[in-house]
């Protein structure tokens, strides 16, 4: 299994549980990285974990990059390497696409820039987490421009002076 804070970020307080024996002390570490001191255990999913890079604009969510993402060993599970565009069949790349537009309908989101994490796996397209925010580390104010041509940070100011954008 995995046990990760309810409400924590950047992958602090993630780990892979593989002997039960261990799980308690899993549990307790990830509270500790929790603000309201839960967790939660979510099932183990083999597969190619991606990052999704978007924004809502005036026409509803679009995908701008999606990512491989690569973590460190246990017991930290912190993203060390992300390959822009990840090595993925177009069906695969749609997929996800499919995946993060819903998700943010489905979370009700109707403006500004997207996060997510989903694990491609034989069974298919797993949601891990989402957010309302960009990705951190550069990718919204560096990556995701380069990768795709958006400026996502300018497009966020704009939508918030209450302009109508598109993100081309």
């Amino acid at each position: 299994v995995v046990v990760k804070p309810a409400d924590s970020m950047g992958s602090r307080g993630v780990r892979v549980v593989e002997q039960a024996d261990t799980i308690d002390d899993a549990l307790i570490a990830a509270m500790g990285y929790s603000r309201a001191g839960e967790a939660l255990l979510e099932e183990y999913l083999v597969g190619t974990e991606v990052t999704v890079e978007g924004f809502w604009d005036c026409t509803g969510p679009r995908v701008l990059a999606i990512s491989e993402k690569q973590h460190s060993p246990n017991p930290h599970r912190t993203a060390w390497h992300l390959t822009f565009p990840p090595q993925l069949p177009d069906s695969t790349l749609a997929a996800i696409r499919d995946a993060a537009e819903q998700t943010a309908r489905a979370l009700g989101i109707t403006g500004g820039p997207l996060h997510g994490e989903f694990m491609v796996t034989e069974r298919g397209v797993y949601l891990i987490e989402f957010a309302n925010r960009g990705g951190g580390s550069g990718t919204s104010s560096h990556i995701v421009p380069a990768a795709s041509g958006v400026d996502i940070l300018e497009l966020t100011w704009r939508q918030l002076l209450g302009e109508r954008v598109v993100a081309e």
